[in-house]
């Protein structure tokens, strides 16, 4: 299967072709790695926000520095608040949810 745009003519999944982890678009700041960051959220079963950290952290000393950990950090405080959530009521567990509440019934 050929793709095009970014990676005109690269064919995914043939034997003897490049595969992901051989090609890095926009830079080499994967590239030293042991660990691909992409290889261990598929492994972790990680989802898009804490992937998101992951990637961010692993790639700050060679890519964004402080950037990269500032994104890092937003990613992890969106999963904070989403894993803050009660799921039962749909409420939201956090001492700011629990202010915002206070206020919107009046007390």
């Amino acid at each position: 299967m050929k793709i095009t745009g970014v990676l005109s003519d690269y064919e995914l999944f043939e034997p003897g072709k490049p595969q992901a982890n051989d090609v890095q678009v926009g830079g080499d700041h994967y590239r030293s790695k042991k660990i691909q960051p992409w290889d261990a959220i598929v492994a972790w079963d990680c989802g898009f926000l804490d992937g998101n950290v992951i990637k961010y952290v692993a790639r700050y000393r060679a890519k964004g520095g402080v950037e990269d950990l500032k994104k890092a950090r937003h990613y992890l405080d969106k999963l904070i608040e989403v894993e803050s959530r009660d799921t039962t009521n749909g409420k939201d567990n956090t001492e700011e949810a629990a202010r915002r509440d206070k206020v919107l019934q009046g007390s």
